[in-house]
């Protein structure tokens, strides 16, 4: 896959090459769901954009759609209580040079700060597709990436290196497909391309089902808005030993296993947010310790906007 990407970038004609990236990059995505991160799909629909089309126009158009949707529904999904967790990190790097305590910020603060960033990337999504408001969009969401490599990098938390490049070319291709003085309306965004109608289906309707639990929340661009499912694997603590090595650094005295260290550990990624993944993990465990371990999977659902609660599940392995 790296020597076919190596070829996407040096060959006149990288079609082959693209189609033999897509072509090992389904199955591999078939045989593990942790791979389906936000940035393998979008590069995966950018460059089934430039095999499918052959007109230039046509693949630039699909490719714009999906950043406006990206912006858009990740926008939409930090609206609420749930970025409210995630954005004290986010605002760490900055504390100080602006002279700001976050964590003295009653809840209130948070929340409101938390719905105007939201509010602003929603806005700037929309305002790519129209002429006159697009290049004010892409300062505010070059802004924003620069804001999250600070946090992310080494001047910040210096976490999750996975994401930093997947940072660096969402700020070129905001310049590459919306700063080009080349006019274009938000009608062409569709026009009569099938595969611009896919991207508009596949990323432009269909994550408004994440909203409410029919949709994956990756899917719906949920990345790092706070507002996607967590869950812990619980055992008996006195069965922590039994555990493999490596494992036993994710598990707390009391049995709880943090899998998604434990990911990050293993891939590098978070753990893909769905409860069948959970599950998958549990069970993993349960075949480790015996189908009688008592292995369980605690899962906390997604935040409500208006109260940030959680609703806890207990899934019984066993009874699985």
């Amino acid at each position: 896959m790296l020597a076919l990407l190596a070829g996407i970038a040096i060959a006149r004609r990288p079609a082959r090459f693209i189609r033999g990236f897509l072509i090992l990059l389904v199955p591999l995505a078939l045989l593990d769901q942790s791979r389906w991160q936000p940035w393998v799909v979008q590069y995966a629909v950018m460059f089934g954009a430039l095999l499918i089309d052959r007109d230039e126009s046509a693949a630039l158009h699909a490719c714009r759609l999906f950043m406006i949707c990206t912006y858009f529904y990740s926008g939409l999904e930090k609206l609420g209580h749930g970025f409210t967790t995630v954005l004290p990190d986010v605002l760490g790097p900055l504390s100080d040079l602006l002279h700001l305590d976050v964590s003295s910020l009653s809840d209130s603060s948070l929340l409101a700060l938390a719905v105007t960033f939201a509010l602003i990337e929603c806005a700037s999504g929309i305002m790519l597709a129209f002429g006159r408001t697009r290049r004010i969009a892409v300062v505010c969401l070059v802004l924003m990436h620069l804001l999250l490599l600070w946090w992310l990098g080494p001047l910040g938390t210096n976490w999750n290196y996975v994401v930093w490049p997947w940072n660096i070319a969402m700020i070129g291709l905001l310049v590459l497909l919306f700063w080009s003085p080349t006019p274009w309306t938000p009608r062409d965004l569709l026009g009569k391309h099938r595969y611009g109608c896919f991207v508009g289906v596949a990323f432009g309707i269909l994550p408004i089902l994440t909203l409410a639990g029919f949709w994956d929340s990756y899917l719906g661009f949920s990345l790092y808005t706070g507002n996607i499912k967590r869950a812990v694997v619980r055992i008996p603590s006195e069965r922590i030993a039994d555990l493999p090595h490596p494992i036993r650094e994710y598990t707390l005295p009391d049995g709880t296993v943090d899998i998604d260290r434990w990911s990050y550990s293993e891939l590098g990624v978070p753990i893909y947010p769905e409860t069948r993944i959970f599950v998958s993990a549990g069970k993993q465990v349960a075949r480790w310790l015996g189908s009688d371990a008592g292995v369980r999977v605690v899962e906390l659902g997604r935040p409500n906007p208006f109260t940030g609660e959680r609703r806890s599940t207990t899934i019984d392995l066993h009874a699985r």
